[in-house]
């Protein structure tokens, strides 16, 4: 569902479909991976400093 400011959240519709990257969402990151993107986060870091698996809905490293 969308709002005003982009998509609303609820307990029941929480989230954005897997592989539609729409990066226009203000905050895809925690739609896309909820509570798990800080973890992801830190082993993206480790395992792939250089940003060589890319992909529109991939982990962002924080260069």
């Amino acid at each position: 569902m969308y709002g005003l400011n982009g998509p609303e959240s609820d307990s029941v519709m929480d989230g954005c479909y897997v592989n539609y990257p729409d990066l226009d969402l203000p905050n895809r990151q925690t739609l896309y991976y909820k509570d798990n993107y800080p973890r992801l986060l830190r082993i993206k870091t480790q395992l792939d400093p250089h940003n060589s698996l890319y992909h529109a809905q991939s982990i962002e490293l924080l260069s």
